[in-house]
């Protein structure tokens, strides 16, 4: 064959032996990955499409409440078959235990309660909410049995389930006991405390809600919690060196002559602990959650300062001192000062706990510790005599008693003399009986006629009435206000003068019976007594701002024979700058002497 020189340059040269095949890519390994899951994926969504489509009304596969499996059914079912189970789990007691005792809760007794349609709409919900990514992994997670169990919404009687723990709590629980500090013969050394134990309700709580929630009659395990002492052995015992020094160099209290040495006792009892709380014993008025904390704080330990003013407080008995007024009298129509009073003493317990406290904590402070004292001065002194507004007569009165005997004339001297030169502070309500005092031989009375308890008798201080009596007239000619006035049982011809008819008289027998006013003069009061022969008389000397005009008395029946009963009225006016500005009506009524036989 013949070939061209045109065509020779296309010629290619001839490889004997050798077979050349096409080139092929292959493709990298994480396609294969991509394709594998892309795959799944698109299975996954067609699965939970599926379930979706086939569970539009019904509970997801996998779905359980209570513990209770409710997949696939309708809400309807679910609330039947979950209604039955909750009533059967009612039937049933709750084990409660620990190690050596077994106790049961009626579910019925502490009015327990499953809200069964809104847990039922809560669990609908899952796979149903939520953007699509997040349906589709709760969906995915009840289908393979992933999902957390949804707690149940239930309801109980707090403090129906107190009374229940009660027997529980009581067999459970010991008190926490302190270390305590104790004193021998002045020798400090500590006690040590003890662990206590107490049911701990926040854990037991949760252990119910398990128990419930999957409708298990369990038995749940108590869960008991271990309380340390507040006061530990330790702590008491940092101090121990502290207090056994005091008590050897010990704090001297002094005030003049007086002195009290501080003991180990005192020391003890000022150091501050914190009170002891004790597991309480359970009420059914009360929740569980006020029954007790759990957890006490460590002690802050110290002296307590409250502690130490009181044992100062109780030492005012032997220091203080109530001023004592001086003593008045008239000279030449005016009043001065016949015998000077006294200061009195008052300790100042602050100031002097405040020293105790300082020398507690400064181990080189004096030992010897001077108890502040304020000096108080009386009311009534030189130097006050003229501001007590006690500078003319603001009301005299007079009685007569012709006739009495030789005991009722004593009885009202010795009684008239207690209340000579009394004063009277503005403002303050004068009782008779109260300044009259003891009535007795050892006061120097003797028996004479008393009207009292249906009957005349010899008592001692017979004729004391003249007195108050006396009184009684000076304060309504003063216009003082009479706050309490009895009059006699019946008319006494003592009482009589000089009006003529009765009515103007008080009567005491303290303290039943008393005759009290008011000094209402806005000025000290000054009473003098002074008695001559069968006549009394009482001056009040002050400021006169007012005056008393007695009208009456007279007879509104009866007469003057006391065997009678008769009533008496009289009227006191008050009269202020010459005005009457007040006037008081006082009626009496007595009764006839016959009711009253003289016991011989």
């Amino acid at each position: 064959m013949k070939i061209s020189k045109s065509s020779s340059h296309n010629l290619k040269p001839k490889t004997e032996g050798v077979i050349v095949l096409p080139t092929i890519h292959r493709r990298p390994w994480y396609f294969k990955v991509v394709i594998a899951s892309m795959a799944t994926l698109l299975a996954v969504a067609l699965l939970l499409l599926a379930v979706r489509l086939l569970s539009a009304d019904r509970f997801y596969p996998g779905s359980s409440l209570y513990g209770v499996s409710i997949g696939g059914m309708t809400k309807s079912e679910a609330v039947d078959k979950l209604k039955a189970e909750t009533t059967a789990y009612g039937q049933s007691p709750i084990l409660l235990s620990t190690n050596s005792a077994v106790w049961r809760i009626k579910p019925a007794k502490i009015e327990l309660k499953f809200d069964i349609e809104q847990d039922i709409q809560r669990l609908f919900s899952i796979g149903r909410s939520g953007d699509f990514l997040t349906q589709g992994v709760e969906t995915l997670r009840l289908l393979i049995g992933q999902t957390q169990p949804l707690e149940a919404t239930y309801s109980l009687n707090q403090e129906k389930l107190a009374e229940t723990l009660s027997e529980p709590i009581e067999k459970i629980s010991s008190p926490t006991t302190n270390a305590l500090f104790r004193s021998d013969n002045g020798i400090v050394s500590v006690e040590p405390g003890a662990v206590g134990k107490r049911l701990d309700l926040g854990g037991l709580n949760y252990a119910l809600l398990n128990s419930i929630s999957t409708l298990s009659h369990g038995p749940v395990d108590l869960p008991i919690a271990n309380i340390k002492p507040a006061i530990s052995e330790e702590a008491l015992a940092s101090h121990q060196t502290e207090l056994e020094n005091l008590a050897t160099n010990p704090l001297i209290l002094v005030d003049g002559q007086q002195e009290w040495k501080i003991t180990t006792d005192n020391l003890l009892s000022w150091f501050s602990l914190p009170t002891q709380s004790n597991p309480p014993t359970v009420a059914s008025s009360r929740l569980l959650n006020d029954y007790y904390r759990l957890g006490e704080k460590s002690a802050d330990f110290s002296f307590d300062k409250k502690a130490v003013s009181d044992y100062v407080a109780s030492l005012a008995k032997q220091v203080d001192g109530s001023p004592v007024n001086a003593t008045l009298g008239l000279a030449e129509g005016k009043v001065v000062v016949t015998k000077e009073g006294t200061n009195g003493r008052k300790l100042d317990v602050e100031a002097s706990a405040n020293s105790i406290f300082s020398a507690l904590k400064d181990s080189a402070a004096d030992r010897r510790i001077a108890l502040v004292v304020e000096t108080t001065k009386p009311e009534i002194r030189t130097e006050t005599l003229d501001s007590l507004g006690i500078k003319e007569l603001v009301a005299e009165a007079t009685t007569t008693f012709p006739g009495s005997s030789f005991a009722r004339l004593t009885n009202i001297r010795v009684g008239s003399a207690q209340f000579n030169n009394t004063v009277v502070k503005p403002g303050e309500v004068f009782s008779f009986g109260e300044r009259m005092g003891e009535i007795g031989p050892e006061q120097g009375y003797l028996p004479s006629k008393v009207i009292g308890e249906g009957r005349v008798n010899n008592e001692y201080g017979g004729g004391m009435c003249q007195v108050s009596t006396t009184a009684y007239r000076a304060a309504l000619l003063a216009g003082f206000p009479i706050l309490e006035r009895v009059s006699h049982s019946f008319a006494v011809e003592y009482y009589t003068e000089p009006y003529g008819v009765p009515g103007v008289d008080a009567a005491v027998n303290y303290p039943g019976v008393d005759m009290k006013f008011r000094n209402d003069s806005g000025h000290y009061l000054f009473i003098q007594t002074e008695m001559k022969g069968s006549t009394l008389t009482f001056r009040y000397y002050g400021t006169k701002t007012k005056s008393g005009v007695i009208r009456g008395p007279q007879f509104i029946s009866g007469n003057l024979d006391p065997k009678i009963p008769s009533q008496t009225v009289f009227w006191r006016d008050v009269v202020v700058d010459g005005k009457v500005v007040k006037t008081d009506t006082i009626n009496t009524w007595y009764r006839s002497s016959l009711d009253f036989p003289a016991i011989q």
